[in-house]
């Protein structure tokens, strides 16, 4: 007889940790932590000279993200085999956008100004938190029912938003995970949130 693995809450009851695994929401939250994390401490290397101040920025990060969601619709929206390198390409070009639309806010567009760089600094996370967090919805939305549609959209954009609000602190603190992990995590775990209300596509095989 098969003994479904379990795990012991607070209280000392047994769950089963299946039902974590077949849960989107925390699972993609906590490989949104763990892809964050990645992302500042093996960011792969960076491209600059492009034209218009346009650069790649470490290339590795927008990648370790991308797994993560391709993971995610792989899982809970049918198991297209299709769905991850489109969603893991997707992500990596919404991560350089992102990137670099924050970096011309911030180092470009506004620095001439007279802004200073706190205010500078939210504005330019707001913009590419909001900006990454929606290409990343659009690769995924296509493999995904439950992604489709204004809500989803509107919802995880919201959530890149927010928490591209961090970046001041990043700043401030000279450290990327202050940013790069509770946005991946959090915009992840958003993804999850409509994802677990797929009804599956049929797999490709």
């Amino acid at each position: 007889m098969n003994v479904t693995p379990s795990v012991a809450d607070a209280g000392g009851n047994r769950l089963p940790a299946a039902r974590f695994l077949r849960n989107p929401v925390p699972l993609l939250a906590l490989l949104g932590i763990v892809s964050g994390t990645l992302s500042t401490f093996v960011p792969g290397f960076g491209i600059d000279g492009m034209p218009a101040n346009l650069s790649l920025y470490m290339v590795a990060a927008g990648i370790w993200f991308g797994l993560v969601v391709a993971f995610g619709v792989w899982r809970f929206a049918g198991r297209n085999w299709l769905a991850a390198p489109v969603v893991v390409a997707t992500t990596w070009i919404a991560w350089e956008v992102a990137v670099n639309l924050t970096m011309q806010i911030t180092d470009y567009s506004l620095k001439i100004s007279a802004l200073p760089d706190t205010p500078r600094y939210y504005l330019g996370g707001f913009a590419g938190g909001t900006v990454g967090a929606l290409l990343t919805w659009a690769g995924a939305a296509p493999f995904s029912t439950a992604l489709r549609g204004r809500t989803a959209a509107a919802s995880v954009a919201a959530a890149g938003a927010l928490l591209g609000l961090l970046l001041p602190w990043s700043m401030s603190s000279d450290h990327p995970a202050i940013l790069f992990v509770p946005w991946q995590a959090g915009v992840a775990a958003m993804l999850g949130y409509f994802l677990n209300r797929e009804r599956p596509l049929p797999a490709s095989r």
